[in-house]
């Protein structure tokens, strides 16, 4: 089984130069990752165009994993150092920078009933998901969370910092923030931004809620 940190080493050139898009996917629990390069100038609107063969190539990992990302050293994030496989990572479950969007954009068959396979291949996975999630209500979400919380013991501290995170980007000072990251072996926090620039914070012998309290106060 292919990790994502395997992944991104194999791929580092590419992500540092900044010219190939890297696609990154799941099977299973398992990790899988392909660079590409766009044909330049295709299109005289905007620009360039996915090869054929890369296309088809698009096509199986888009089957395999509709939520599959496809990122660029200078365009999407900073790749330098641990932080590139946490920002990856990120991305990929935030859904940003989708595979799928970015088939659908660059490739030379604009036709919409021939591009039809591929984006109904993203929808049958993510319209009932996002319909379930609407027809829940805030009450019954609330008792899922509390039934979880039963069944586990200790708190998960990784799991509080990466619910914070996408909740603290609403807000004016730390709209930026890209991840927070729990490290249990020094009980720190660290938070990364999008400039890749981190801060610490010090969470040792807190419980969930402190944790939260001083995450706030320490990367502010």
């Amino acid at each position: 089984m292919a990790s994502l940190r395997t992944m991104v080493g194999r791929f580092r050139d590419e992500l540092r130069e900044g010219v190939a898009y890297v696609a990154f996917w799941k099977n299973g629990r398992s990790w899988g990752a392909e660079a590409f390069w766009l044909d330049p100038g295709y299109f005289e609107d905007y620009g360039d165009a996915i090869e054929d063969d890369d296309a088809r190539e698009m096509r199986q990992i888009i089957n395999t994993d509709p939520n599959a990302i496809i990122v660029n050293g200078f365009e999407s994030c900073p790749f330098v150092g641990e932080s590139a496989v946490e920002h990856i990572r990120w991305i990929y479950e935030d859904h940003r920078c989708q595979l799928v969007d970015f088939y659908k954009d660059h490739c030379k068959v604009k036709d919409e009933f021939e591009a039809q396979p591929i984006i109904t291949a993203k929808r049958k996975d993510a319209e009932p998901e996002l319909e379930v999630k609407e027809q829940e209500s805030s009450q019954l979400m609330e008792a899922k969370e509390l039934e979880h919380l039963q069944e586990t013991p200790t708190e998960d501290k990784q799991r509080i910092c990466s619910a914070l995170a996408p909740v603290l980007r609403l807000t004016r000072n730390l709209y930026d923030l890209a991840y927070l990251h729990y490290d249990p072996e020094t009980e720190t926090v660290k938070a990364t931004f999008l400039n890749g620039h981190t801060k610490t914070a010090n969470v040792a012998l807190d419980s969930g809620t402190a944790m939260i309290r001083d995450i706030i106060q320490q990367i502010v």
